[in-house]
């Protein structure tokens, strides 16, 4: 049976992370939607959507947070527990950038007009 869940490597421009959480990402397709009528369905609209990588990260001894939440330009790589790698480039962090102390975890959620998968 193979492994596709459990595990998970982020990393930005290099630096690895380490992780307080699991992560979503969007591939940044477009978002299809149904167009309906009284008479039935007509076809469909596309709105664009972007790319992101989101997850918390766990604010560790030398961990900055002002540097880590001014993050712009980063390149972004997830490498899943099933072996796929989700990487968005050109990136910035999008959060509000507000760090909690009981189990010292910062929100994340890196955008980008493109994401890659492999």
């Amino acid at each position: 049976m193979d492994r596709i869940a459990g595990t998970i490597e982020v990393t930005g421009n290099g630096k690895v992370w380490k992780m307080a959480a699991a992560i979503n990402y969007n591939m940044g397709n477009p978002l299809r939607e149904t167009l309906i009528g009284p008479d039935g369905i007509h076809g469909y609209k596309e709105t664009p959507q972007v790319a992101f990588i989101e997850g918390e990260v766990r604010v560790t001894k030398g961990f900055k947070v002002k540097e880590f939440t001014t993050l712009t330009q980063v390149t972004v790589l997830a490498k899943l527990a099933n072996g796929t790698k989700v990487m968005v480039s050109d990136a910035h962090y999008e959060n509000e950038g507000t760090a909690e102390t009981e189990e010292g975890k910062l929100p994340f959620k890196f955008v980008s007009d493109y994401a890659d998968e492999s």
